[in-house]
């Protein structure tokens, strides 16, 4: 909220893309909110993670994806959210 409330203050909150992730979790027993096994296995308790992202004008509010997504990703999308192009001799993993 401190961060929003500053941009927005600034007059950056309408031009600023707002990303909030987070990895996987710990190893270990943990909580996992009831889904399928921990960290480091390919079920949803070791892959399912939060991510939210913030970017007005080029992401509807609410708005749901339904398509699998890595970190590997964000660099990508972000570039296509900005219209950058990214140097011909660049290689990514991810897609946007």
């Amino acid at each position: 909220g401190k961060l929003l409330s500053f941009l927005k203050g600034s007059s950056l909150d309408e031009k600023t893309i707002v990303i909030f992730m987070s990895d996987n979790g710990g190893w270990g027993a943990r909580y996992n909110m009831g889904l399928r096994d921990q960290k480091g296995s390919v079920y949803e308790g070791g892959i399912r993670v939060p991510f939210f992202v913030r970017a007005p004008g080029r992401i509807r509010a609410g708005s749901d994806v339904d398509r699998i997504a890595a970190h590997i990703d964000v660099l990508p999308t972000v570039l296509d959210l900005c219209g950058v192009k990214a140097p011909a001799q660049a290689k990514f993993d991810g897609r946007s």
